[in-house]
């Protein structure tokens, strides 16, 4: 057991080393700034800040890949696109045959921001918000990041496929018929979400789902517990869930390892080192 720990412990090392590899290469910053006294994290030239809102044209798809910024993306009067980010920083934003494209530019350095736990962090610095009206379902979207966070509320998406490096991803109050999340090391959170179809990934992070209304799905965590509540009941799955290094509970009922179970629609959950714990409608 001890060697199957440090096994995965070093893996995710080194996830973690190429995840930062990757991030140098398409214009990450190197840095860590935090002013304890203010509870907030100071951007390396944040004299340099620039800011941006405007309107865009309509657009039914949404293409993503941007490094440092943190995205949110929710309803809104119009559709639109702000940021407030560092000058070196300026994203290249086009809509297109219906698909809003936002490409971030490189930069020379890396950076990383440290929040240790506060809440209020001072300037939004490096945060970029897409708004769509109430009612729009966006058609497909792809998202790409490298260390930035993405946020989504209250959207309808047919397909939305999200990639992170070093990423936390959120998304609350969505309606998806196809929904992808792989992320290498970061917190997934899903709340109130309901999906045709489900995929989490993460090699270093926790999933956390509440008030889930999917059909089918799998989820897995190489490092990091998994816990789940859903709104339906748990004779509606075909479960297989495994832990190689953690315990599991569904429904308050304990096992080693292993459970299964029997249903029409099929789910699976798996962590090589982690907790799993499920709720289902009783």
């Amino acid at each position: 057991m001890k060697r199957g720990f440090w096994i995965a412990s070093l893996s995710c090392f080194l996830v973690g080393l190429a995840c930062i590899t990757i991030g140098l290469a398409k214009g990450g910053r190197l840095g860590f700034k935090v002013d304890l006294k203010n509870h907030k994290v100071i951007t390396a030239d944040s004299k340099n800040v620039m800011k941006f809102d405007q309107q865009v044209d309509e657009f039914e798809n949404i293409d993503l890949r941007l490094s440092v910024i943190d995205v949110t993306i929710e309803e809104g009067d119009d559709f639109r696109v702000a940021y407030m980010i560092e000058e070196d920083l300026k994203p290249e934003i086009e809509v297109k045959d219906g698909t809003l494209y936002v490409n971030g530019r490189k930069s020379n350095k890396f950076e990383i921001s440290v929040s240790l736990g506060f809440e209020n962090m001072g300037d939004d610095i490096n945060t970029m918000k897409i708004t769509v009206p109430k009612g729009t379902k966006i058609n497909k979207g792809e998202l790409h990041t490298s260390t930035g966070d993405i946020n989504i509320t209250g959207l309808d998406f047919n397909d939305l496929s999200i990639y992170g490096c070093t990423s936390g991803i959120s998304l609350e109050n969505e309606k998806i018929d196809d929904l992808l999340v792989d992320v290498s090391t970061g917190e997934v959170n899903l709340d109130n979400i309901k999906a045709e179809k489900m995929s989490i990934k993460t090699s270093t992070g926790d999933i956390i789902m509440d008030k889930m209304d999917i059909d089918t799905g799998d989820v897995h965590s190489s490092t990091g517990e998994i816990n789940g509540r859903f709104v339906n009941e748990l004779e509606d799955y075909a479960l297989d869930i495994s832990s190689s290094t953690g315990d599991i509970t569904v429904n308050d009922t304990e096992a080693e390892k292993h459970y299964s179970s029997k249903g029409k629609n099929n789910f699976s959950f798996s962590t090589s080192t982690g907790d799993i714990t499920l709720k289902f409608a009783d």
